[in-house]
């Protein structure tokens, strides 16, 4: 027998199931009320803690460039890369007053160990980032800034090598004392690395504490994007905006060379000429790599003389340069015209890479192309 009741608190019970679904699926967490949810928690955009720990003096990492390709969950400061350019950069102090804030931190990898408690993983952008709660109180911060005496030589700096500057970097340490917090697994079912959209976050989630610095040290820094108009660094410039053609550039990528065409009257033929002239040059500079023993290539043997007179074979050369073709890279193209009496004219210059991390595999075409 069913009792009117029974059913009405029943169906009260999969209308209350139903409602909190929604509310999950929506939101990415419990409803608000008493805690935190899992969607609340968003860590200072650009900052990040430091994953080595605090210390009284960053200022070695100030300036240094943010290898390109690295994720944002994955930043470091002790990882960027201190470039020539760097020199150019000069520190700026500026007294912070005393505020004191409660603000959530990104920090890479695991490095919550640093800090003495593990962090809460959680969704920005789409990628899983590790934050942890800081309340702390703000003492100084150091800015890295370009100063005008110093801006032509910073802009020739980025433009001679385009590893030099890349589009980020460490502009900026943030000081004070404070207590880092993490997450408390224990706690009412609050789980560490849960998925974005799940119900591990509950409203009983709560933070376990952990280092506490009661002197003024640099615990976070900022990443800074050239370009965008919070820095004095200026726009990115990309490689195939700058003269390539009259400064041919210099990086730990590899070796640019520029190759020309003659005046042709196609420009489909005038680009291969000038990918072709490219080719040759880098044929010529591998075989002084090997003679010069800068480069090491199985099997080759006698003297570099016996090497630089097979590659005056021009058949030696065209064989070579076929060999490398697939390992050279055409990075960038400039397209001049003229007029003839015979018509229009094609004259074309293209920079091409051949790429550090397969110069022995190129060396070794064009040894055995020239045997």
């Amino acid at each position: 027998m069913t009792h009117p009741a029974s059913d009405s608190k029943h169906m009260a019970r999969l209308a209350l199931a139903g409602l909190i679904a929604v509310s999950l699926g929506a939101c990415g967490g419990p409803p608000a009320g008493g805690g935190p949810r899992f969607t609340d928690i968003q860590p200072k955009k650009n900052f990040y803690l430091r994953p080595g720990g605090p210390d009284k003096d960053p200022g070695a990492y100030l300036g240094r460039f943010v290898p390109a390709g690295t994720a944002d969950s994955a930043i470091d400061d002790a990882e960027a890369m201190q470039t020539e350019c760097s020199q150019y950069f000069s520190k700026k102090v500026v007294p912070a007053g005393g505020v004191t804030m409660s603000e959530y931190f990104a920090v890479s990898g695991g490095g919550g160990a640093s800090f003495g408690v593990p962090p809460v993983a959680v969704q920005v952008g789409g990628e899983r980032t590790n934050v942890l709660k800081v309340d702390y109180t703000q003492t100084e911060k150091w800015i890295a800034e370009i100063p005008p005496e110093n801006r032509a030589n910073f802009d020739a700096c980025c433009a001679k090598a385009p590893s030099n500057c890349t589009d980020r970097y460490i502009g900026e340490f943030l000081a004070g004392t404070g207590t880092f917090f993490g997450a408390d697994a224990s706690s009412g079912g609050a789980q560490v690395g849960t998925a974005h959209g799940s119900a591990g976050f509950t409203d009983s989630m709560e933070w376990r504490r952990g280092m506490e610095l009661k002197e003024p040290n640099f615990f976070a820094f900022r990443v800074t994007r050239r370009g965008t108009g919070n820095d004095n660094v200026g726009p990115v410039v990309s490689l195939c905006q700058r003269p390539w053609d009259l400064e041919i550039p210099k990086g730990v990528e590899g070796q640019y060379f520029v190759g020309t065409s003659k005046a042709l009257d196609d420009e489909s033929m005038a680009r291969d000429d000038a990918m072709d002239n490219a080719r040759r040059q880098i044929v010529k500079w591998l075989g002084e790599q090997i003679q010069q023993k800068r480069v090491e290539v199985q099997g080759f043997s006698g003297s570099g003389a016996d090497l630089t007179t097979r590659l005056t074979s021009e058949e030696n050369i065209t064989r070579a340069s076929g060999g490398v073709a697939s390992l050279v890279k055409d990075e960038c193209w400039k397209v001049e015209t003229s007029t003839s009496p015979t018509g229009k004219k094609y004259h074309v210059k293209a920079l091409a890479l051949i790429p550090a991390a397969v110069t022995a595999q190129a060396a070794a075409a064009v040894l055995g192309a020239a045997k």
